[in-house]
């Protein structure tokens, strides 16, 4: 610099000057970068929600026909038969449920608690006094949206894949709600013929979801450990 320029408003405009351009290149860059990811990430969702929209029509077998079959089956049986009864009328908000929720981007909180009540109650039924799980909720549920049928995921591979009839491996579905936050934690020991893995397609579909809606905003962990296996979810909550 030479003498005469020497001064600080003088300073401030040269710099500016040269480094505006720069700066107004690299913020064009990084916008179009950005606008690229958020690109790829709305057509991931789009692939996965056709793909499960698929799905669910090949596997679709004139719906309304169940749900009025299984009522049938429950007015005939609600006087007789109260106990199976109400296993029926469980096992149709079930199957409603699923049927109507799959397609929905998101669900209310309690509607997917409820959900998982029932999805157990069946297990209950099958093992019996035998069933050995330890199902816990804490914090208050009120109209959080979360993912639809994504907490559903990691109980159904427990029930798969794990032991949930052993008194010796006890499993375990634990569930925290917070002001801001959603924890999941299940635990169970892996069945000795099951070759349990977390790259299934289930899993895949699950984790490019959670990119795709939280970014970088949640945390997913599996840990197998002395044939015990552990996943831990934790998601932003949002109240509707």
């Amino acid at each position: 610099y030479m003498d005469q320029s020497r001064t600080f408003w003088y300073y401030i405009f040269d710099n500016s000057y040269y480094t505006l351009k720069p700066i107004l290149l690299s913020t064009v860059i990084f916008l179009i970068y950005q606008f690229i990811e958020n690109k790829k990430n709305i057509h991931e969702l789009q692939m996965e929600q056709t793909r499960a929209e698929v799905s669910f029509l090949r596997s679709q077998i004139s719906p309304h026909f169940l749900f009025n079959t299984l009522n049938t089956f429950y007015s005939s049986l609600v006087l007789t038969d109260p106990k199976t009864a109400k296993s029926l009328h469980r096992l149709s908000e079930l199957l409603r449920y699923v049927t109507y929720e799959s397609n929905k981007d998101s669900a209310s909180l309690k509607n997917e608690i409820r959900f998982i009540n029932d999805y157990i109650y069946f297990y209950q039924l099958r093992f019996e006094d035998q069933l050995n799980i330890d199902f816990k909720i804490t914090g208050e549920i009120n109209q959080q949206q979360i993912p639809s049928l994504i907490l559903i995921h990691f109980i159904e591979n427990l029930f798969k894949h794990g032991k949930v009839n052993d008194k010796k491996a006890k499993a375990t579905i634990l569930i925290n709600v917070t002001s801001n936050s959603l924890e999941l934690l299940t635990e169970n020991a892996l069945l000795s013929s099951d070759n349990y893995s977390t790259s299934g397609i289930g899993s895949q579909n699950i984790e490019t979801r959670l990119k795709a809606i939280y970014k970088q905003e949640y945390l997913l962990n599996y840990e197998l450990k002395e044939n015990r296996f552990r996943a831990h979810l934790k998601i932003p909550l949002q109240n509707d």
